[in-house]
């Protein structure tokens, strides 16, 4: 076979002329800052300091209670949110706080009767039914005495004690309960000596006539009657002598 001709191979074109750069323009320099003015800043007062450790701490409520009660110990105590707040409730609800009086002060009694060791060990709710518990007995023992209490629990019918560490805190709120039952009965609300003569007036005219009586709530209450079982010959007699008797309480 007769050898293969080569392919013919294009000269090069030549390269264009590169064209000169344009000379960079001169950067003009930057004016300088003009220096801020200083914020006059007034002096944090002590009302200040304690507002910002609680706001700080708000945010951590669930494990720092116990720092959180003393920020408001101080506050209270030492009269810090006068003059610019009537009243530490007041203070509460303002200044970006926003703390409701009772939970306030629940964390203030947890404060001032238990150590930061003892509050981050059992817990806020634990240690505010310690404190409900020492109330409730008639002895003149400290919050903290309740730690070394045995808990008297009732489950199913049966009674059992149990130290303070493994009783929970529903069975020592029910422990403080049937002490307050024990030694604080609640008198049975008795009814004015009006509303018992008019009955008596009443059936007195009509034996088988009854009288419901509702009052209303306030210092000057509504007073509602229902007279029924009067007969009708009897019935202005019965208005007259009720008249008589509530008019004369």
């Amino acid at each position: 076979m007769p050898p293969k001709k080569p392919y013919p191979v294009k000269p090069l074109k030549p390269l264009k002329p590169v064209k000169p750069l344009k000379p960079l323009k001169p950067v003009k320099p930057v004016k300088p800052l003009k220096p801020l003015k200083p914020m006059p800043t007034k002096p944090l007062t002590g009302l200040d300091r304690e507002t910002q450790k609680i706001l700080a701490l708000k945010e951590e409520i669930g494990q720092r209670f116990w720092e959180l009660g003393q920020c408001l110990i101080r506050v209270h105590d030492q009269r810090l949110y006068s003059p610019g707040f009537d009243s530490f409730e007041r203070y509460l609800g303002r200044r970006g706080v926003n703390i409701s009086k009772p939970t306030a002060y629940r964390m203030m009694d947890v404060a001032r009767n238990f150590s930061r060791f003892i509050a981050r060990k059992h817990g806020q709710t634990k240690l505010l039914a310690a404190i409900d518990l020492t109330r409730a007995t008639p002895e003149d023992d400290r919050p903290v005495d309740v730690l070394a209490y045995q808990i008297e629990v009732r489950e199913s019918g049966k009674v059992s004690q149990k130290t303070f560490t493994k009783a929970s805190s529903r069975e020592i709120k029910l422990a403080a309960n049937r002490i307050k039952r024990k030694y604080n009965p609640k008198p049975k609300p008795l009814k004015p000596t009006w509303q018992l003569q008019a009955q008596r007036a009443v059936r007195a005219i009509a034996p088988k006539a009854k009288l419901q009586i509702k009052m209303g709530a306030g210092r000057d209450p509504e007073v509602k009657l229902t007279l029924s079982g009067v007969p009708q010959s009897k019935l202005r007699e019965a208005l007259i002598r009720l008249t008589q008797v509530v008019s004369g309480a």
